[in-house]
């Protein structure tokens, strides 16, 4: 929550920012152009150019913090963090409340750790290519993988699978999955 808020602040300060900047910029230019028109023509130019820039400023701080395509890139670098198998990159990806690991309900961070270190017991050099990430509901993504790896006799495993991931409202993963069946992606 307190990351929320602290994102919320950063993000309003920004928009804040660019807002001042670019409301100086066309009230000097209004200025400038206007200066032979009375005072009320120039204030009346004025408020045209801070609603102007104030709609133009929503415009692009909104396509900035776009959510499927931020979404899109933490689903991405989480997968690349899974291949680097370092369990401290890993985590920064799920939540505090992860409410499913795949066959695991709410695992708590020990259990998570021990899944991993399991996991990468059985293969080496592994290798996830993100084919497609569809988003089918609010936070809700199929990513379709390939991934390579190699077994315990050097022997190359190339499996494509589909993953169920589920996103908090800070873009952390609270549920990751396989779909269920009957769930076409």
């Amino acid at each position: 929550m307190i990351n929320a808020i602290s994102e919320f602040i950063k993000n309003a300060a920004g928009l804040i920012l660019a807002l001042v900047i670019f409301s100086g910029a066309v009230f000097a230019a209004i200025r400038i152009y206007a200066h032979n028109d009375d005072i009320h023509e120039w204030i009346r130019k004025g408020v045209i150019a801070v609603l102007v820039a104030v709609f133009i400023s929503c415009l692009v701080f909104g396509f900035l913090q776009y959510q499927p395509y931020a979404n899109d890139k933490i689903i991405r670098e989480f997968i690349k963090a899974e291949d680097t198998r370092n369990f401290e990159k890993i985590m920064k990806y799920y939540s505090i409340n992860l409410k499913k690991y795949y066959r695991n309900d709410k695992p708590t961070l020990d259990k998570l750790h021990q899944l991993y270190i399991n996991n990468w017991k059985l293969s080496s050099n592994p290798t996830t290519t993100v084919q497609s990430i569809k988003s089918c509901d609010n936070n809700v993504y199929y990513v379709s993988v390939i991934h390579r790896s190699y077994d315990n006799n050097l022997d190359q495993s190339d499996k494509q699978r589909v993953i169920y991931i589920h996103l908090d409202d800070q873009g952390k993963i609270d549920e990751i999955d396989r779909p269920g069946k009957g769930v076409v992606p």
